[in-house]
């Protein structure tokens, strides 16, 4: 690392340059902020991971439930707010992460499959809720 003022080298851990006294430690704050961000980024990206894990087993148990019980509109509705809060959530944390996290090849994965689970979850239980309106709605025609 060298001074921005007068270009003599500097070693890593130098808060001021010894040859002209100019201040050196923005670029170490700098350093530090980043390296914090690349931690939040990966735990953001295990949260927004287990909040679609969480859709995806509530989505496809419940889904599958609703398919194959005929279950009510109650419950069906109640099923797709169980699905549809965390996997929103998910997949906002998702997107958020891999947009903030630059290097961090584990968090970019667990967002990316976060993401993907979220959305099966969402689209399957769409599909159980709709089945479930579908046959006990009953038809005037």
């Amino acid at each position: 690392m060298y001074c921005k003022h007068c270009g003599k080298e500097l070693s890593e851990d130098a808060f001021m340059c010894p040859a002209c006294g100019a201040p050196v430690g923005q670029t170490l704050k700098k350093k530090a902020d980043a390296q914090n961000c690349e931690r939040h980024g990966s735990a953001l990206a295990c949260v927004g991971f287990f909040l679609s894990l969480t859709a995806f087993i509530t989505g496809v148990i419940l889904g599958a439930f609703l398919l194959a019980y005929d279950a009510d509109s109650v419950l069906a509705l109640i099923s797709g707010f169980i699905t549809f809060l965390p996997g929103m959530a998910g997949i906002a944390l998702g997107i958020y992460c891999l947009n903030k996290t630059k290097d961090n090849a584990f968090a970019k994965v667990l967002s990316t499959t976060g993401i993907v689970l979220a959305m099966l979850a969402l689209v399957f239980a769409f599909i159980a809720i709709c089945i479930c309106f579908s046959v006990s709605i009953p038809s005037i025609y």
